[in-house]
């Protein structure tokens, strides 16, 4: 929003600001709005989303960055999806978000993080599988790239009960918390602060360990 009020509209259609919708749409409990609220969900699970070759399971950024991948604007799609199945609204797309999350992992590194975005060119231009992602010792230490995707993560296994999820989920905020509060600076330190409180709570909520609630209190 400008100093004149007026406001400004980004033109690209985002697979995250479309999931955040659909979100909205199934949690208003009007019946009228569940269309919308399908035809979001299919458009990222559909044309946003890679299926086969080595990106098998990757969301789009944009349908313009049609190559590049952010794991914080995944989440941020898959949440709502997730959230929409806990609370029995619909399980439709949980494959998809799985799917999804499957990416993801075989591309973070061995300290539960992921580096801040991958560009499909890249390793179709030098002829490396982006698997490789997962021998790297070290993601990017940012709360604001990645504890949303440990959020994601760890609400999947609320939903499927897949251990792996909670792991590698539970591993990655573990290993942002361990820096705390020194975590990269994507924006300000206010943002990169508060994208911890949403993952934090949702892996207290799964574990119930004490030192998780400790985390979350600090």
């Amino acid at each position: 929003i400008l100093p004149d009020g007026a406001q400004l509209r980004a033109n690209s259609v985002r697979t995250d600001c479309s999931g955040e919708a659909a979100g909205a749409f199934f949690l208003s409990g009007e019946a009228d709005h569940r269309r919308y609220a399908d035809n979001l969900s299919d458009f990222c699970y559909g044309p946003m989303m890679i299926k086969g070759t080595m990106f098998d399971g990757m969301l789009r950024w944009t349908e313009e960055a049609w190559g590049v991948c952010y794991q914080d604007d995944v989440a941020r799609a898959l949440i709502p999806t997730l959230i929409s199945a806990k609370l029995g609204i619909t399980d439709k797309h949980v494959p998809s978000v799985t799917r999804a999350l499957e990416f993801l992992m075989r591309t973070t590194a061995k300290d539960g993080l992921r580096t801040r975005r991958t560009d499909n060119l890249v390793y179709l231009q030098s002829g490396t599988d982006i698997a490789s992602l997962s021998e790297e010792e070290h993601g990017y230490p940012c709360s604001h790239y990645n504890s949303y995707y440990s959020a994601a993560l760890i609400l999947c296994y609320l939903v499927t009960g897949r251990e792996d999820m909670l792991e590698m989920g539970v591993r990655g905020l573990e290993t942002l918390m361990s820096l705390y509060p020194e975590t990269t600076r994507e924006q300000s330190e206010t943002s990169e602060l508060c994208r911890l409180v949403l993952p934090l709570s949702v892996m207290y909520m799964a574990t119930k360990k004490e030192a998780h609630k400790e985390m979350l209190e600090r």
